[in-house]
């Protein structure tokens, strides 16, 4: 009997004590569980677009998961098949089997219906669902997969550095991951690059088949400037938003991702808008351009005969019958702080004569010095050096005694298209041509879009001019038919190979597009 009761008591003991562990290591697999998803998460950026300048910035460089905001980028994808036709808004997209096998939230589309371009753009801005972004990644790139690697590449290519793209939709995937600042040159350029299509992201409400669906971006219509643009959620990423604004002349973007709900993510990004918003600037912050400084010419006791002058076998010809002649293959390949082989070559050059060249005053040129730029390059402005113009400016050259021009700065020769000037007595000089785009053949350069009309493409070139101060590169803006249309493509040329590389990097730095090549 005794023994009974003593196995007895053994039996409830082993049982209390098995339970007591099983809830243990239940108990330490949730702590596990709840601190891998409870890890600080949190960070956010804001830009002044204005001026490129990051206004605040918290973590905006560690990796975070994207969630929906993914789809602002298959969003961008889609716009650019819109911008080159490939696509039109009522181009009807098919739906898979593999679209309709998504998690929510989506529209629960069937698998052969189809849908719209532009209720696929709608129903990704308002509804963000998952269907009908794997519907546009299957129609751009055949499959999903193929459509994330070319969204990868696409980010890359704009700057986005640490992004990238597994899935179109922003579904948890743990290898799909971006940052603050990505998601704010995201946010920067699809808006500059697509200023027609950006303002879809505007849609309030979208109705599709009776029923209506709201956009979850609650500060649309709240907060007051607020034109877009996307919230995101996944339970790995917390709650994120995108967020632009404009008002009374400002423009930002501002990122915030891992809040812990909707609600918070809002009420922080409107603190974070409020504090931004007295310190950003209305308009771009420039420096004027250098002045030109006309060069000192001493008054000549007779007329002298002009010497002619060879640099790199570019020969100013001292006769009126002679023209200039330019081998442009051997020209020098970048104009950048002036050509060190035409200071050589001038001050080599020595006059037979002690008297100096008599110029006419009326028909002084002018020489272009070349001032070192300023610590805060992405705060310069150009104005309208840059302009490609048949007027140029080449350096007056006086002959008097041991001229040392390179004494004086380096100078930055360009060649005309109109006729050189003359002197008082009418002195032939010669009728010199050359065209400017010929010089420019060889050179490198940085292209920042194409557009339709030549006023757009000089427009960016201004806006994009404060990042190529310290370049000294040249607009370029050469066109090409496409069926019965012009395109402009908007460059920055006359640059070595590595500058262009360099000034790329520099604007991509700043959240905008562009591409280095070899002009043609």
């Amino acid at each position: 009997m005794c023994d009974f009761f003593l196995t007895r008591t053994v039996k409830n003991i082993l049982k209390l004590s098995s339970t007591v562990i099983l809830a243990f290591l239940i108990s330490v697999s949730a702590i596990n569980y709840a601190n891998a998803y409870n890890k600080p998460r949190y960070s956010s950026v804001i830009i002044d677009v204005n001026n490129g300048k990051t206004i605040h910035a918290k973590n905006a460089t560690s990796l975070r998961y994207p969630a929906s905001l993914t789809k602002i980028m298959t969003l961008y994808m889609l716009f650019e098949e819109l911008k080159q036709g490939r696509v039109k808004k009522w181009t009807r997209l098919s739906v898979s089997r593999h679209a309709t096998r998504q998690q929510p939230s989506k529209l629960y589309l069937k698998k052969g219906s189809y849908i719209t371009v532009e209720d696929a753009i709608k129903a990704l801005v308002t509804k963000s669902a998952n269907d009908v972004a794997v519907v546009i990644a299957e129609h751009i790139g055949g499959t999903e997969s193929r459509f994330a690697v070319k969204m990868t590449k696409v980010a890359r290519s704009i700057g986005m550095r640490n992004t990238v793209f597994k899935n179109a939709s922003g579904l948890p995937n743990k290898r799909q991951v971006t940052t603050a600042k990505d998601m704010a040159i995201l946010g920067i350029n699809i808006q500059r690059r697509f200023p027609t299509y950006y303002k879809y992201f505007k849609t309030r409400v979208f109705t599709y088949k009776g029923v209506r669906y709201g956009n979850h971006n609650k500060l649309l219509g709240k907060y007051r400037g607020v034109d877009g643009i996307k919230t995101g959620y996944t339970h790995a990423s917390g709650f994120n938003l995108v967020s632009s604004v404009r008002r009374d002349g400002k423009h930002v973007v501002a990122v915030v991702i891992g809040a812990k709900s909707g609600r918070s993510r809002n009420l922080h990004m409107e603190q974070l808008l409020n504090k931004a918003m007295p310190k950003l600037t209305t308009r771009k912050i420039s420096r004027p351009a250098p002045r030109r400084k006309l060069a000192k010419v001493t008054k000549p006791t007779r007329p002298t005969k002009r010497p002619a002058i060879t640099v790199n076998n570019v020969q100013v010809a001292s006769a009126g019958r002679n023209r200039l002649t330019a081998n442009l293959a051997q020209m020098p390949k970048t104009l950048r702080g002036g050509l060190t082989s035409a200071d050589k070559a001038l001050n080599a050059h020595r006059s037979t004569s002690n008297q100096p060249i008599k110029i006419s005053k009326n028909n002084m040129s002018y020489v272009a010095t070349n001032n070192k730029p300023a610590k805060d390059q992405s705060r310069i402005g150009t104005g309208n050096n840059n302009i490609i113009n048949p007027i140029a400016y080449a350096p007056i050259i006086s002959t008097t005694g041991k001229t040392n021009l390179s004494s004086q700065g380096k100078r930055l020769i360009a060649l005309s298209t109109a006729h050189l000037v003359k002197d008082k007595k009418s002195r032939s000089i010669t009728s010199a041509k050359i065209v400017t785009a010929k010089l420019l053949k060889d050179s490198w350069a940085v292209q920042i879009g194409a557009y339709a009309n030549h006023d757009d493409a000089k427009n960016q070139l201004d806006q994009m001019s404060k990042f190529m101060t310290p370049y000294d590169a040249k607009y370029y803006i050469p066109s090409v038919k496409k069926g019965n249309k012009a395109i402009y493509r908007a460059r920055f040329a006359g640059l070595s190979k590595s500058y262009a590389k360099k000034a790329c990097n520099t604007i991509k730095s700043k959240g905008f597009s562009c591409l280095a090549l070899k002009n043609n």
